[in-house]
């Protein structure tokens, strides 16, 4: 099965999302626009996977939520992974607690390049991918200046998933295999 370990969102958030999507979409010519429920934070791609490597992943996954504690991020911008004539990935960059975000794909790529995974060649860039194969009918940087990100955009990250992609009807369905909550966050009292 076609997999990935991710971070989903809660409902609120991929709602705040689909807004900002629908506005990316009032301005394409054409383009290939993610499901709501589809919307997540990679961690790391893995391909087809047996079952067996799940049960091996899973329990790498609580391994590396035990060590991790929760924290935020938020919404900051789109941005674009260009293609030769229109825009590969358009995406959301994130901000916030980006230090905790990479330090949970490191600790992801060492622990899967433990069970044989290859370790991605190419530095990590956490984003939420909005469409693909776009092409607008306004300049990029006129839509980026639209859209404006607010501050109260914030997704609370607690939780890593190994998650199924598969192919149905023609829809991309991505479905939760196990996921493991991080440690709760530490607050101080001053």
């Amino acid at each position: 099965m076609r997999s990935f370990i991710g971070i989903n969102f809660s409902c609120d958030v991929k709602e705040d999302i689909s807004k900002i999507q629908g506005h990316i979409r009032s301005n394409a010519l054409k383009g290939r626009f993610k499901q709501v429920d589809n919307f997540h934070i990679t961690l790391k791609f893995l391909g087809e996977i047996e079952k067996n490597q799940a049960d091996e992943i899973a329990k790498k996954l609580e391994s590396i939520a035990r060590l991790h504690s929760s924290f935020e991020l938020r919404l900051q911008e789109i941005g674009r992974f260009k293609g030769r004539d229109n825009i590969r990935t358009l995406y959301i960059g994130l901000g916030g607690n980006i230090e905790a975000l990479k330090q949970l794909n490191q600790a992801t790529e060492a622990a899967m390049e433990l069970l044989g995974f290859k370790k991605e060649g190419r530095p990590y860039t956490p984003h939420i991918t909005i469409s693909q194969d776009l092409i607008l009918d306004i300049p990029f940087e006129e839509l980026k200046k639209e859209i404006e990100m607010s501050s109260t955009h914030r997704i609370a990250v607690n939780k890593i998933e190994l998650i199924k992609s598969e192919q149905i009807q023609n829809k991309r369905i991505y479905t939760p295999i196990c996921g493991y909550e991080l440690k709760p966050q530490q607050v101080v009292i001053g």
